[in-house]
């Protein structure tokens, strides 16, 4: 009996203890269901300071040249990445309207032979950005696509690192210019970035640890 008045004023003491201190209370929950999300795929974290990706292939910039334009993109790794990190990938550059429709952008591939690849066991894709504030298109380049009407979605670069995500099911094409092709995921070829709008007299994105989620 002794023992058992003994065990009771010694678990009220650890409750009183644990208030005292601000412990919170452990309580027991079902544990959650298992699911098949697939494990995060690094793209690039740019902590290596160059533009290689995880794939051994290289982020290349491109504009409207080809379309008469004048638009221009530099790219470069920088200090300061996201999350603590110490690099990340900047884009910069202007957008004229020589061509009508103004871009510049930075894209790379998932391999060298620019093959689709299967990425079906992912939802979609996240990074973080910062910028001027302005427009941007997230790409995921597809194999079908032949015209360059990508499959995107736009986002804000804000003044501060932020986690954007883009889930497949958010990706459409433009319903102006191109050839629509049906998103199937099966025949993924890479990722790019993208200005939305012009002019642009002075255009800043940085972009850090992109994957495939």
């Amino acid at each position: 009996m002794t023992n058992r008045k003994t065990l009771i004023f010694f678990l009220a003491l650890v409750g009183l203890l644990g208030e005292g201190l601000g412990v919170k209370q452990m309580s027991i929950t079902k544990a959650a269901p298992m699911t098949n999300a697939a494990k995060p795929l690094v793209v690039d974290n740019f902590e290596d300071g160059d533009m290689t990706t995880r794939f051994g292939t290289i982020w290349r910039t491109y504009t409207d040249a080809g379309l008469g334009g004048k638009s221009t993109a530099e790219a470069r790794i920088v200090d300061s990445g996201a999350t603590g990190t110490k690099k990340a990938l900047r884009l910069m550059g202007r957008v004229t309207t020589d061509f009508q429709f103004g871009f510049a952008g930075i894209a790379m591939g998932l391999n060298r032979e620019g093959r689709g690849q299967v990425m079906t066991r992912f939802t979609g894709i996240r990074f973080y950005a910062r910028g001027d504030g302005d427009v941007y298109q997230a790409q995921v380049l597809c194999a079908a696509v032949k015209d360059h009407n990508e499959f995107g979605k736009e986002f804000v670069a804000p003044k501060e690192w932020t986690l954007i995500t883009v889930p497949f099911s958010q990706l459409v094409q433009s319903p102006f210019w191109g050839q629509p092709v049906q998103w199937t995921g099966k025949d993924v070829r890479g990722i790019a970035f993208q200005t939305v709008g012009a002019p642009r007299h002075a255009y800043v994105l940085e972009v850090d640890e992109i994957s495939f989620y």
